[in-house]
């Protein structure tokens, strides 16, 4: 493995495109309760929306030469952004700023195959 990472720009998100929809798909693999929530979340409707809406957002990529193997999406947000119709992610009387930030997506192809693996036992 030659790794390699890369802090990427929002104009570069694309490059997250096929992991991210992958990330949905074995999200919703996963789900026991109410899966067809996540039938309309990809790419377009979770990630660029995200983006756009935060205040500031880090993404880095990893490659192993030059497959994207991997990504982190963190953001600052209003501490709103983190409640609504899909979910409530923290008391929002519990932060008393503004803004919070949060660790939004990340996802690693070999995760899948180890998650696969761990969960066949």
């Amino acid at each position: 493995m030659n790794l390699k990472y890369e802090v990427i720009t929002e104009e570069k998100i694309r490059l997250c495109r096929d992991l991210c929809n992958k990330l949905m798909a074995f999200q919703k693999s996963k789900a026991h309760i109410t899966p067809e929530r996540f039938d309309s979340m990809n790419f377009e409707t979770r990630m660029i929306p995200s983006v756009k809406s935060s205040l500031h957002n880090y993404i880095e990529i990893v490659k192993d030469d030059e497959e994207i193997a991997g990504y982190v999406y963190s953001n600052v947000s209003p501490k709103e952004a983190c409640s609504n119709d899909f979910a409530i992610f923290f008391d929002l009387t519990s932060v008393g700023k503004r803004h919070v930030g949060c660790l939004s997506q990340f996802f690693i192809k070999m995760l899948q195959t180890i998650w696969n693996w761990i969960s066949s036992f």
